[in-house]
């Protein structure tokens, strides 16, 4: 009968997915809480063997209180939803409609009561109207037609023990770091509980430095002190890729056992032992400080000089360019770092910016100086080899010009036509050239710089390294009178936008008005 109700079908179904999500919700749970009771006893049997190095049959005793503490709560926590689970039992719909009822006012338990009367109605069809009963679970079952029992399962409680679990875990591990050389040793003899580790409590080493972050190459003393002070020999285990070395030793002043290891390559652990019995593991861990692996400068000269940027020779950091010339400095060091900057002699510094193991640094060239690179990883540890570069300034020369025709003093004709020549050079180009000039009346007096006009020569292509001009230079509009003299000269002007032009002066050249008599 009770599959003739498809609507009572689909209610089952549902209710019984909602009921096997609680179970797995159950398990897992269970899961998290016999996870973190395993972690506390575990840690609570290896602190108790660590603090009191118990005998072999003690050992056996914690191992057995383990394993019973860890059945208890697997019995309680873990079983039970895991049978159903593997062999599930019929799901009582009416108790689990009661559950999911609860979650509902409007229909509380009015779906139980309907589901509890139709599992009645088989067995008891007389006393029962079936309409009745058909109409009862619809009237209880439409409203939650559209609704997915399994999401009124929260998932809040599995975060909290997920959450809690991790907390456990994270504390045990950093209890088994920070107390690593003891715990290691308990966990060992726990592992072993027929062996007799008994003589080892009564003989103690103190190790010297114990575990150490060392300078890769350098040396590091190892030193131990038994508390047994009858013995006079001992031994030194060290263990690296290379093999493990066994080096016996004497006793040296001080009671102490002293081995040296000249220079630390690569991780090495080590171990005393003596009387069948040894130390904790200690460990050497070989850093190196950081250092330049590459680099590579790029230099760009200023625009006016018109040169193409070039780079620079692999790793070679000395740079002689132009003034005003960027330099750019990039590479690759050898491991990250904290710091790095350039330090100039001036105590100025650079920050380079750092993207990974690459590096990058540019500055503008405008005096003579010097510069080394600083790196400094995360331990403070500075790079060794600072060399020294020097960058150094290219000399930008004076422009050179001077009037070759006529080249000398000369007396002016009757048309007072001047004809010029004038030549003029830089290494990187002429801006500008203007012609300087100023009249001595009668030829008497003192020249006056102050007292120069000048005019600018035109008819050349500017920027040019070599320049040839050719001028009449017209002195009709002058007003020159017999005998007078006119003192002139040139003036050319690199284009230096970096320091600002430079000007080189010809010499300065007379041209003489003839007196009448001459004429």
């Amino acid at each position: 009968m009770m599959n003739a109700y498809p609507l009572y079908t689909q209610l089952v179904r549902k209710l019984t997915a909602y009921h096997h999500k609680k179970l797995m919700n159950r398990l897992i749970s269970g899961l998290f809480l016999f996870i973190q009771w395993a972690i506390i006893s575990s840690l609570l049997i290896i602190s108790a063997e660590a603090l009191f190095h118990f005998d072999s049959r003690g050992r056996f005793i914690c191992l057995a209180i383990e394993g019973f503490s860890l059945l208890i709560p697997m019995i309680i926590w873990i079983l039970p939803p895991l049978v159903e689970r593997i062999r599930p039992r019929v799901v009582s719909v009416v108790r689990t409609a009661m559950e999911v009822g609860a979650h509902f006012k409007q229909v509380n338990d009015r779906l139980a009561n309907a589901l509890e009367l139709i599992e009645k109605s088989e067995s008891q069809r007389r006393l029962y109207s079936l309409s009745l009963i058909e109409e009862s679970l619809k009237r209880a079952a439409t409203e939650l037609e559209q609704e997915d029992f399994t999401k009124l399962i929260s998932t809040a409680p599995l975060t909290k023990r997920l959450r809690n679990t991790g907390i456990v875990l994270l504390a045990a591990l950093l209890f088994l770091m920070g107390f690593q050389a003891h715990t290691n040793d308990a966990v060992l003899r726990l592992m072993q509980p027929h062996k007799n580790f008994a003589d080892k409590a009564g003989l103690q080493f103190f190790i010297r430095p114990g575990d150490l972050t060392v300078l890769k190459g350098d040396p590091v003393a190892l030193t131990a002190v038994l508390s047994d002070s009858t013995l006079s020999t001992a031994e030194l285990v060290v263990k690296s890729q290379s093999g493990t070395k066994v080096i016996p030793l004497k006793k040296a002043a001080g009671d102490s056992f002293r081995y040296q290891v000249e220079s630390v390559r690569d991780t090495l652990d080590y171990f005393f032992r003596a009387k069948e019995q040894q130390s904790p593991l200690y460990h050497l861990f070989p850093v190196e400080r950081p250092f330049l692996r590459s680099f590579k400068a790029f230099i760009q000269p200023p625009a006016y000089s018109r040169r193409s940027s070039f780079y620079g020779e692999d790793n070679v950091g000395d740079v002689t360019a132009l003034k005003g010339s960027v330099i750019s400095l990039s590479g690759f060091i050898s491991k990250e770092i904290e710091q790095g900057y350039l330090q100039f002699s001036d105590s100025v510094t650079l920050p380079l910016q750092m993207q990974n193991l690459k590096f990058d640094a540019a500055f503008t060239l405008v005096q003579d100086d010097r510069y080394s690179f600083h790196l400094i990883d995360s331990e403070g540890y500075q790079n060794s080899a600072r060399i020294q570069y020097r960058v150094n300034i290219i000399p930008d020369n004076f422009p050179f010009v001077d009037i070759v025709i006529p080249g000398k003093d000369v007396d002016l004709n009757d048309d007072m036509i001047l004809p010029l020549a004038i030549q003029a050079q830089d290494d990187f180009g002429i801006s500008r050239i203007r012609l300087g000039y100023q009249v001595l009346s009668g030829g008497l007096g003192e020249l006056d710089s102050t007292l120069f006009a000048y005019r600018d020569i035109q008819g050349y292509e500017s920027n040019s390294d070599q320049i040839r001009v050719l001028i009449q230079w017209d002195l009709n509009a002058m007003e020159m009178f017999p005998e007078d003299v006119l003192l002139y000269f040139v003036e050319a002007f690199d284009n230096d936008t970096v320091s600002g032009p430079k000007k080189g002066s010809s010499k300065i050249y007379r041209a003489r008005f003839p007196s009448l008599y001459e004429m």
